[in-house]
């Protein structure tokens, strides 16, 4: 399925959910925008305040009906229950939504992922063991910050290897 297709039928089925939606609340609401520029873990993601919905393209790919169907309704009523009610939460008044739009109220999906981008790993040590520790911290402490040991208290230190 192109990335136009997968759109078109995201919209379809936000579309539809948003008519149910109305159809219980009494209230209207308009079509989010829909961007396809989701990646790693997460299949959709919808930002209330911007009246925003994001997917990744590459998991709806799996199995693509499923995924417009399923993901399209939770980012769905992710914005009605903060427009609604104000929450956020998978709780009661999402899972209200949910039965409305009538899908199972599961707060993780299970389509495979990929992370985004692979975090490199730096080997440090202190003086009881040696930590793996992320390229994120690691350039932390090239900058100044310093981390220590949670069982020992001391500072960690680089581990460099000589090249020959």
């Amino acid at each position: 399925m192109s990335p136009d297709d997968l759109k078109h039928k995201i919209t379809i089925r936000v579309t539809e959910c948003l008519r149910i939606v109305e159809s219980k609340t009494g209230q209207s609401f308009e079509l989010p925008e829909i961007r396809l520029n989701l990646k790693g873990y997460q299949a959709g993601q919808a930002i209330p305040g911007h009246w925003l919905l994001r997917f990744n393209a590459p998991m709806a790919k799996q199995d693509p009906e499923r995924f417009v169907h399923e993901v399209s309704a939770h980012e769905v009523a992710h914005l009605i229950t903060y427009r609604v009610w104000q929450t956020l939460d998978h709780g009661r008044d999402f899972k209200k939504v949910m039965n409305w739009l009538n899908v199972d109220a599961n707060r993780c999906h299970n389509f495979e992922s990929q992370p985004s981008r692979k975090i490199r790993r730096y080997e440090y040590f202190c003086s009881c063991s040696n930590h793996s520790i992320s390229s994120i911290r690691h350039n932390r402490i090239s900058k100044g910050q310093v981390y220590q040991c949670l069982k020992c208290g001391d500072v960690l230190l680089p581990i460099y290897t000589k090249k020959m």
